[in-house]
């Protein structure tokens, strides 16, 4: 998770071709949205953040009200959204050439 290769589809596409030599690698970009309760979006939006999961349960909580603070301030009437931009990498290793 610390490596910047993975941050980026293009440098994550060329490590998986580095990884898995001969597959077809693509890359598809797209956003996660969720919308609802600001509690409840906190919750699984923060399931997207690996440091979220090392907290311990008191500075997770108080991360969560944060985050549900920050989600309620923005939204509108009692739905609350969040969007996330994401990268899903596909490997077809049984097309190795």
């Amino acid at each position: 998770l610390g490596d910047q290769r993975v941050r980026n589809a293009n440098s994550l596409v060329t490590l998986i071709e580095e990884a898995f030599p001969g597959s077809s690698v693509s890359a598809e970009t797209g956003v996660v949205t969720m919308s609802g309760p600001a509690r409840a979006v906190a919750e699984e939006a923060s399931g997207f953040f690996y440091a979220a999961f090392v907290l311990s349960p008191s500075a997770r909580e108080r991360m969560l009200k944060d985050l549900t603070r920050l989600l309620a301030d923005q939204s509108t009437g009692q739905v609350a959204t969040f969007n996330m931009p994401i990268s899903r990498i596909v490997a077809d290793v049984s097309e190795r050439r």
